[in-house]
């Protein structure tokens, strides 16, 4: 779906909307260390599916392990297949803080989602920082719903379901954002608060002078004037279980039907794994 942009809200969404973009978040952005796979990508690539995307899958985890992150993302990888790999206590709706003080990790911990679709997701949402290990100077405070229900395809090419709430449920779309290209320092995300961390303030004085004291403003001048562009764009429709409030989207937003030669809001849409490996890419 191409969205069409009135010409007169033009100049005011010029100002922002660069910032935190794919293209922008390139030049911002650290990405994860993958040696292994960029130095051996013809090799790995020829080995077709599924045996190259199972070199793949064990390469990022070990990239994971290396990096002591919870979860990666293909694109943190300079990668643009739709999946990523979380922590199994997150997908098994398991997390606690004790997950991020750990000292190892181990590669079987952790689970590949591929080509997921966010089945249901609560109206009430919790807002709270956000951090990406992408974007190390940065801290958003993004809202996101409650609880959330899912399916995708597992490593083993099964389909497999969850329901995860509070940050196992933070987690999962932060990390279907990055694979999306949406990143925290995405305005639609952040809607104009994001900062440089605390730790951090003294070595970025220019870039808080950008973001927080430029950005931030603009940003808010713009959701003031045209709230509607914070509307979920999705199609999705209302329905209440057990008492709560959930969006129902609709399976036509599935990125797992490969749509791949059509627009989501006005974004091209990642080529699905199964068929960027079978057609070369």
């Amino acid at each position: 779906m191409q969205v069409q942009i009135p010409a007169y809200k033009m100049d005011k969404i010029s100002k922002i909307a660069v910032f935190g973009t794919m293209e922008q978040g390139t030049l911002l952005g650290s990405p994860l260390p993958f040696p292994d796979f960029t130095q051996n990508r013809a090799n790995i690539v020829s080995e077709g599916f599924p045996k190259g995307v199972m070199t793949i899958f064990d390469l990022i985890k070990k990239t994971a392990v290396n990096n002591k992150l919870t979860g990666v993302s293909a694109p943190q990888v300079d990668m643009e297949e739709t999946f990523f790999l979380l922590h199994k206590e997150i997908m098994e709706n398991n997390y606690t803080s004790e997950l991020e003080e750990r000292n190892q990790f181990y590669p079987e911990e952790y689970e590949v989602v591929i080509n997921p679709f966010i089945e249901y997701e609560t109206v009430d949402n919790t807002e709270d920082y956000e951090y990406s290990a992408s974007f190390p100077q940065f801290q958003s405070v993004i809202a996101r719903p409650d609880k959330i229900s899912v399916h995708y395809t597992d490593e083993n090419m099964d389909r497999a379901t969850a329901s995860l709430s509070g940050l196992n449920a933070r987690h999962f779309l932060s990390h279907w954002d990055m694979m999306m290209g949406e990143s925290i320092i995405w305005w639609y995300r952040n809607h104009g608060r994001i900062s440089v961390k605390d730790e951090l303030r003294e070595d970025f004085p220019h870039l808080i002078q950008m973001c927080e004291k430029y950005y931030n403003q603009r940003v808010g001048e713009f959701i003031k004037d045209f709230p509607e562009f914070l509307e979920e764009f999705r199609p999705h429709g209302l329905v209440t279980k057990d008492g709560v409030q959930l969006r129902q989207f609709y399976p036509d937003t599935d990125i797992h039907e490969c749509l791949d030669n059509n627009y989501y809001y006005g974004r091209k849409p990642r080529a699905c794994l199964h068929q960027s490996y079978q057609e070369g890419s």
